[in-house]
Order: structure tokens, then sequence, then C-alpha cells
């Protein structure tokens, strides 16, 4: 069995990403976050809304500094095929 040698693999590794990144160009972008609001995301538990808000233009999950009961995130409202 041949082994492929470390700079092979990179390359094809390298094209591979390559051309996906030029696949995903025809499309446009798409933001998932506009710096400001949570426009777009929702909690997965909804009563979990309170530990969310957007400061400085980064999404944060805090709850005034004491421990968060539960573990919590956010999810897109819009689904999306491939990104």
């Amino acid at each position: 069995m041949k082994t492929t040698s470390f700079s092979s693999r990179f390359l094809l590794i390298f094209s591979l990403l390559l051309s996906s990144l030029t696949f995903a160009g025809e499309y446009g972008k798409t933001s998932l976050f506009d710096g400001e609001t949570l426009t777009g995301w929702k909690p997965v538990k909804e009563e979990n809304a309170k530990f969310w808000e957007v400061r400085d233009g980064v999404i944060i999950g805090s709850n005034s500094g004491e421990k968060v009961p539960t573990n919590t995130y956010l999810i897109s409202k819009k689904e999306y095929g491939d990104f």
C-alpha cells in the first residue's frame, strides 16, 4: 500500500477548499448577524430569551454576572441548505 505524502494531501485539501469557496461565491454571501439586533435568531426555548443580548456588535449570553441556570443557545429562524 502506497502512502500519500503530506504535500500531496495538503494540495488535495487546499484544492477542495478553494473549489468550495469558488462554488459558494457563485451564490453570493448571506449575513447571519446584523451586528445590532437578534433579528433572525431565537433561543431554543423561548423562556431563555432573557439571557441573550447584543452588546458592542457581539451576541452575548449572560445572566448579569450570575450563573445561567440552564444550558441555552440560539438558532437561526431561517433554514439553510448549505453553509
